[in-house]
């Protein structure tokens, strides 16, 4: 699933290889550039694939419906979904949407209304705090 956020990778060269580490991040080649890139960071390069790109094809679902095994058939609308699913892929397995409590509903409707994250939210609200609590930075448009 395509996620924009920052990782680590650790690198190691053995002593005994002679070679610039910093020559291996040069060498990279980056292929698609992020919603904050600048024009120049863009040139030659794709437009980062979002969710909405990944997901796209799949059926709609409301809380609670969805099976592990469903008949389906993509339409292929975009050179992601091209990429991860087969012409011939006749099944989409675990595509199930959970259900939603009253608290859940009124996190939401908030988040939404107001263009808040979650941890804006528990700032705001108080009262809608989660006994889970996973504060992640998604705003609700």
């Amino acid at each position: 699933m395509p996620q924009i956020r920052k990782r680590v990778f650790l690198i190691g060269i053995r002593k005994d290889i002679n070679y610039d580490v910093e020559k291996i991040f040069e060498d990279i080649n980056k292929t698609h550039y992020v919603p904050n890139s600048t024009k120049l960071e863009k040139l030659n390069k794709k437009k980062y694939v979002t969710v909405k790109d990944a997901i796209v094809d799949l059926p709609k679902l409301k809380p609670g419906q969805g099976k592990i095994e469903t008949k389906f058939k993509s339409k292929l609308k975009n050179e992601y979904i091209k990429k991860i699913r087969k012409q011939n892929d006749l099944k989409i397995f675990d595509h199930v949407a959970r259900t939603h409590n009253e608290s859940d509903k009124k996190r939401f409707k908030e988040m939404s209304k107001n263009k808040w994250t979650f941890e804006k939210l528990l700032e705001k609200k108080p009262l809608l705090n989660h006994k889970k609590q996973r504060v992640n930075q998604t705003t609700f448009a």
